[in-house]
């Protein structure tokens, strides 16, 4: 079993596809860009699209911490280097710790500290720290081992055919076992404890959780390819393609725009409502944040979100299992349904329900 970090780390890699997000978004050159920072990836992926800005946010401090440290990463190692380092490609505990080392200078002081004191899981390997990775963990280690033996699970992430992967499914796959236990580990029950914040749970209507990814997995399983899906692929093998950021041909030129990057710490509607600095938005990116909403506070949300932004502005954002969007808002918002839509039937980040994008309006 690997170390503990931190436990308030709730995600040690973003669970969003970034090359959905960036179609969504089209940021054109020169766009100021507002972006939930997460785990930081997509946040980094946005500078590729030549903004003059990009604020990466979340009131998480040790979200943030790991945000940093990826960073500085960025910064002072080559990219086989970072990948090493947390966790993508294999290395010796040994290894990461001295690339980790190499980097300690670059931190704050209390930065320093907090990932001294996790060295032992830094030297495992951050992109398995986060809560929700454990849980995906405890899935592929004590669960998918009851239901599908290696060789299964090896011949489904090695096919490169659609209709050979839909056959496998089939044929080897679906089983009664696989669905039962699906059904419960992925069920509300096991997900709020293991997995997800409670008050992620508090506007969910949906009865059988457990059923709805499942379809959702089988949609992936069976209409995507598995060895081209960086999450289909940790979660069934551990083994994930390297973000854009830790990619040789890419990290370059996020390396070359890193001061375009601004990174806060703070809720995000107060942050938002602060007097602007300069221009607004032209661009956001907000993850699932309207999931912990009940609707008239969401709604609450984008009317901020509207007063942030230049008109024509673009907002890109999933639906998990919470339906949220603009709708009673056609006065300050536009939805773009018909590219939404599209780009989600390609979406890697399979078990979202929907995407969203809207324009914001300009007003009298």
């Amino acid at each position: 079993m690997r170390p503990r970090f931190d436990p308030t780390l709730l995600y040690a890699r973003v669970w969003e596809d970034d090359l959905v997000l960036r179609e969504g978004l089209r940021i054109r050159p020169g766009d100021r860009v507002f972006s939930v920072a997460s785990a930081g990836e997509n946040g980094f992926s946005l500078l590729l699209d030549d903004p003059s800005e990009v604020v990466l946010l979340d009131r998480n401090a040790t979200q943030m911490a790991l945000v940093r440290l990826k960073v500085a990463a960025l910064r002072h190692l080559e990219p086989r280097e970072g990948r090493r380092l947390f966790g993508f490609d294999e290395a010796p505990r040994g290894e990461r710790r001295r690339l980790y080392r190499s980097l300690r200078s670059a931190l704050s002081s209390h930065d320093r500290e907090r990932f001294d004191a996790a060295e032992d899981v830094v030297s495992a390997g951050l992109l398995h720290a986060g809560k929700f990775e454990r849980y995906l963990a405890t899935f592929r280690n004590f669960v998918l081992p009851l239901v599908q033996s290696r060789a299964t699970v090896d011949a489904m992430t090695g096919l490169r055919d659609l209709e050979a992967q839909r056959r496998l499914y089939r044929e080897r796959w679906d089983s009664r076992r696989w669905r039962a236990l699906f059904r419960v580990f992925f069920g509300r029950r096991v997900m709020q404890r293991m997995g997800r914040e409670r008050a992620f749970f508090d506007h969910v209507t949906a009865t059988s959780i457990g059923d709805v990814f499942r379809a959702r997995a089988q949609k992936a399983l069976c209409d995507m390819p598995v060895a081209d899906n960086p999450y289909l692929l940790w979660i069934l093998t551990g083994r994930s393609i390297a973000p854009a950021w830790l990619d040789e041909a890419t990290a370059p030129l996020i390396r070359r725009r890193l001061e375009r990057l601004t990174l806060v710490e703070a809720d995000l509607l107060e942050y938002l409502k602060r007097p602007a600095a300069g221009r607004r938005f032209d661009a956001h990116n907000l993850s699932d944040v309207f999931e912990y909403m009940p609707e008239d506070a969401a709604s609450d949300a984008l009317r901020v979100l509207h007063a942030a932004s230049e008109p024509g502005a673009r907002l890109v954002y999933w639906n998990l299992l919470v339906p949220r969007d603009a709708h009673a808002l056609p006065e300050l918002y536009e939805a773009d349904t018909g590219l939404a839509s599209a780009l989600h039937a390609h979406d890697r980040a399979f078990f979202y329900g929907r995407l969203v994008i809207e324009r914001t309006r300009a007003t009298l």
